[in-house]
């Protein structure tokens, strides 16, 4: 499903809440390609979901020795490639994952200080720190 200026008036929208598994409530950003949407969930979750609420994929991102209440603060994501970019900054880790597209599966993490977005532009990654911008090609 294509969403354009022409048809968007008309679309239906509802509350989403994945209950299975038990994820919780949408949270961050949303991403919408090829009818697929990708988003960001309480708990860490991020989820590839069909328009009809149902789910490709889900993959909790957390950093290797975190405790399990590990809760995202600030977050961005967006595609790159064929995969999804999803910065975190949370109490106790700040960095970038970069998770497949089609399986959720993390393919890197590039821990950093502070981060405050990341982005794709033309293959590159760029990341926003509080005193700084990285570059990853």
């Amino acid at each position: 499903y294509k969403v354009n200026i022409s048809n968007v008036s008309d679309m239906s929208f509802k509350r989403i809440n994945v209950t299975n598994p038990p994820i919780g409530y949408l949270r961050y950003a949303l991403v919408l390609l090829d009818g697929i949407m990708y988003s960001i969930f309480l708990g860490s979750y991020v989820v590839a979901h069909y328009l009809d609420g149902g789910i490709k994929w889900y993959t909790r991102i957390t950093p290797s020795g975190s405790v399990n209440s590990f809760v995202l603060r600030d977050v961005s994501l967006t595609l790159y490639g064929n995969g999804i970019l999803v910065s975190v900054r949370t109490f106790c880790f700040t960095g970038v994952f970069c998770l497949d597209r089609e399986t959720g599966e993390i393919l890197w993490v590039f821990p950093c200080d502070f981060v405050y977005h990341a982005l794709s532009v033309d293959g590159k990654v760029f990341i926003v720190t509080v005193d700084k911008l990285i570059i990853l090609s």
